[in-house]
């Protein structure tokens, strides 16, 4: 494969990954997340069939490689299933710059976890300044008083964690906040105004 070829196929590639992001929000109107992640490897299992057959692979794999599978498949349905619920309660061009920042922050350090590396001070100010990154993404840093509480921007001052159950999610949407809430705190009863 030449070069140009290549490179045609990785920009197409992140294309198609990028407005996956958008089609996701949008089938959210239509199906749940378990029908969602159904219909991805579904489709992603079918379309491999024909590939699979053009380049003469056999389908056969060794007990080793089919835990390594199983393994993998595991983590890839419970991903899926967090960018619905995420595309869901925000927006896909949020999820679409906020994955890509968190995976090589989170791929790295699980390495060195694994590996049980230590990492060095320079890499420990690039994974917080990726951090920062991410914060800044997800504009967690304040709380405006005249911002309404909605299922778009609640879940990061995390209701049912703190003074507030989790069973009063629905009962705070539609409310404004009743002072200025500062970044890094739970919503209390103190900091809820009126509808």
């Amino acid at each position: 494969m030449s070069k140009n070829i290549f490179h045609i196929l990785i920009v197409l590639a992140m294309i198609s990954w990028g407005t996956s992001w958008i089609s996701t929000k949008v089938l959210t109107n239509y199906v749940n997340a378990y029908e969602l992640v159904f219909l991805r490897f579904g489709i992603c299992f079918i379309s491999m069939i024909p590939i699979i057959y053009m380049l003469r692979l056999s389908f056969k794999i060794d007990f080793k490689s089919s835990i390594l599978v199983l393994i993998a498949s595991f983590i890839l349905v419970l991903y899926s299933i967090a960018i619905f619920w995420g595309v869901e309660h925000g927006t896909g061009s949020l999820g679409g710059a906020l994955v890509p920042t968190l995976i090589p922050i989170n791929t790295f350090v699980l390495i060195a976890i694994i590996n049980r590396k230590t990492i060095s001070l320079k890499h420990s100010f690039a994974l917080i300044l990726g951090s920062f990154g991410v914060l800044n993404i997800l504009d967690i840093w304040d709380f405006d008083l005249n911002e309404i509480f909605s299922k778009d921007n609640i879940w990061v001052k995390r209701p049912g964690t703190g003074e507030l159950p989790a069973e009063r999610y629905s009962d705070l949407l539609g409310m404004k906040a009743a002072s200025d809430i500062p970044a890094n705190v739970h919503l209390s009863r103190a900091m809820i105004g009126e509808q």
